[in-house]
């Protein structure tokens, strides 16, 4: 709510906290995820490649690592680093066939073309 009307520090604040108090919830991948593309839109995308590539090496994961690698390749892919956005999506395409992302990163890799860069 807050964010729509036009709040968005506020939102922030709301899902930080959620987070904070519900790591583990069921939403706390689409929160995470949202927090993620609120960072993207407001040009902070080399700190979400970093934070993203740090919970890609964390053993306890605060998403699933599908969907880390595929927020991984959109940030890539936004920041115009097309190389490193397809090697970001080839492992949702290949190891995970039941990963909710796996038509989309496919897709992406189709548009990035092989090994990326072409096109």
């Amino acid at each position: 709510i807050a964010r729509q009307e036009g709040d968005e520090a506020g939102g922030r604040k709301v899902w930080e906290e959620f987070l904070d108090d519900h790591p583990d919830h069921m939403l706390a991948s689409s929160v995470r995820r949202t927090l993620l593309d609120l960072d993207r839109k407001a040009g902070k995308g080399e700190q979400v490649v970093q934070r993203l590539n740090a919970d890609l090496e964390k053993d306890k994961k605060p998403m699933p690592e599908d969907l880390i690698l595929f927020e991984l390749g959109s940030t890539l892919e936004q920041l115009g680093r097309r190389e490193e956005a397809h090697d970001a999506f080839q492992p949702v395409g290949d190891e995970y066939p039941a990963s909710a992302c796996r038509n989309k990163a496919m897709e992406r890799l189709r548009e990035l073309g092989p090994r990326a860069g072409v096109g």
